[in-house]
């Protein structure tokens, strides 16, 4: 369920509950959000997620600044930093603290992450009855943001496609959020129209008209657009795949797919689609892992940990704090070996992640080891 929370919150925080003008530049933003703008703050966050490099550190400050704005989607989009511990120090408790302000704040996107949460018990106690109420309440959030803003037309889709409204799969209410979305401007959302249409989900299956609203999509800046397509011009066998799937996803990516940076990163050190740059590999796996990809956190840990294991620690940390217990486990087989030695920092870090995730001993470990500052 993080694949999910995460791509949720990367296409809700580009949206607003209201349709207010947009800073589109660094500088324009830095001015607005200095002077009390909330939403520009968001707005400075997001273009920080997007700058090369990624700068986390900035954009939790803007995120930050925007929640105490009364900007409740900067809340959420903080919470997820916090969250995996991306630019900011990692803590559960505090998320979840900021995923109910946005939520009470009018952002949809705060209930359903804190739906996520009781759903899947993430440092909560298995709550289904919550889960079900606080994705209720998502969708009542999202109802009047679709209407001012497409951008968050989407995200109603993506609760009834992904089966989070209390039943199953419910194409036809995804389709009509998506296509509302898709009507207005929002290319994420013709992405899912077509993604949909692709499929036969809710609607006749038609490959071709689903793969012409894609390109269409991409060419005018869709991320999500771009990456499907490069996914569906490789198919099932990515091994002969024709270079443009390079030019699609790295477009992708530099548009803010966190996901086709982690893709891009695999091809360039596959060979997929062209030949093999290690330099391109390496570059495109570290911003999928800083966009909060954790298997292209341990695919990067995985080159690194013949000659420089503490990097690769670092690394596999990174996966571990953002929820895949296997970076926790890596940096643990590293000390076990010599080839590190954990500070307490990193140590306590890695044993919160597991008690987080239902490890009793590592509960019971914290329990008997207060911290000490």
């Amino acid at each position: 369920m993080r694949l999910a929370l995460a791509v949720t919150l990367v296409v809700a925080t580009t949206g607003g509950a209201r349709a207010a003008p947009r800073c589109v530049t660094l500088t324009a933003c830095k001015t607005a959000c200095t002077s009390g703008d909330g939403r520009s703050c968001r707005d400075l966050g997001n273009l920080l997620l997007r700058a090369t490099p990624v700068d986390l550190v900035g954009a939790a400050s803007a995120f930050s600044a925007g929640c105490d704005h009364s900007d409740a989607a900067s809340c959420a989009a903080l919470a997820v930093q916090v969250q995996d511990g991306r630019g900011v120090a990692w803590d559960q408790a505090r998320a979840q603290q900021l995923y109910l302000r946005a939520c009470d704040g009018g952002a949809g996107v705060g209930c359903f992450n804190l739906g996520v949460m009781f759903n899947e018990g993430n440092g909560v106690t298995v709550d289904h009855a919550k889960a079900k109420a606080m994705m209720a309440r998502a969708l009542l959030e999202y109802a009047p943001q679709c209407d001012a803003e497409p951008s968050w037309c989407v995200n109603i889709g993506y609760i009834y496609e992904h089966e989070m409204a209390g039943a199953g799969a419910d194409f036809g209410h995804a389709l009509a959020a998506y296509r509302k979305g898709c009507d207005h401007g929002d290319l994420d959302a013709c992405a899912s129209v077509a993604s949909l249409t692709i499929h036969g989900n809710g609607v006749p299956k038609d490959a071709a008209s689903g793969v012409a609203l894609l390109e269409k999509s991409c060419t005018w800046g869709g991320a999500i657009a771009c990456g499907m397509l490069a996914g569906t011009i490789a198919g099932d066998d990515p091994r002969h795949a024709p270079p443009r799937v390079r030019t699609l996803m790295e477009k992708s990516c530099e548009l803010g797919n966190s996901q086709s940076c982690g893709k891009i990163g695999a091809y360039y050190g596959m060979g997929i689609g062209g030949p093999i740059d290690d330099a391109k590999a390496a570059r495109y796996q570290r911003r999928a892992c800083d966009l909060g990809e954790s298997l292209a956190c341990l695919t990067e840990a995985e080159v690194l940990e013949s000659s420089d294991p503490r990097s690769a620690a670092d690394f596999e940390l990174r996966a571990c704090r953002i929820g895949n217990l296997e970076g926790c486990t890596a940096i643990m087989q590293l000390a076990a070996a010599g080839k590190i030695k954990p500070d307490e920092a990193m140590r306590r870090d890695v044993i919160a992640v597991e008690c987080f995730h239902g490890e009793h001993a590592a509960c019971e470990y914290l329990r008997s080891k207060p911290a000490t500052h």
